[in-house]
């Protein structure tokens, strides 16, 4: 591949004005089609309901204009912990946190 003209995507993503934007369950991914760099916003709402750990795929591509390659990017996501957490410790009394 020619480095000098590589154009970066997301599969089934929505291309404009030199960035390719995905939208997921737990976020948006953004990449610039010249460069490669990318940004994920997250979506707090939707990270905010997860009772447990979550991960979202995007597949990557990147193109010489002759041929393509492609790879997943995968984003983990971490539960949020609810404000208030009821702790056990066996016999010992229990403690709200």
């Amino acid at each position: 591949m020619d480095s000098a003209s590589l154009t970066y995507g997301i599969s089934g993503g929505t291309t404009g004005s030199g960035i390719v934007t995905k939208a997921g369950t737990y976020g948006t991914l953004t990449v610039a089609t010249a460069t490669g760099a990318y940004t994920f916003t997250p979506n707090a709402t939707a990270i905010n309901a997860l009772t447990a750990p979550a991960s979202e795929t995007y597949e990557m591509s990147v193109s010489d204009g002759a041929a393509t390659a492609s790879a997943n990017l995968v984003v983990s996501i971490t539960a949020a912990v609810p404000e208030a957490q009821t702790i056990l410790f066996g016999s010992l009394p229990s403690k709200n946190y």
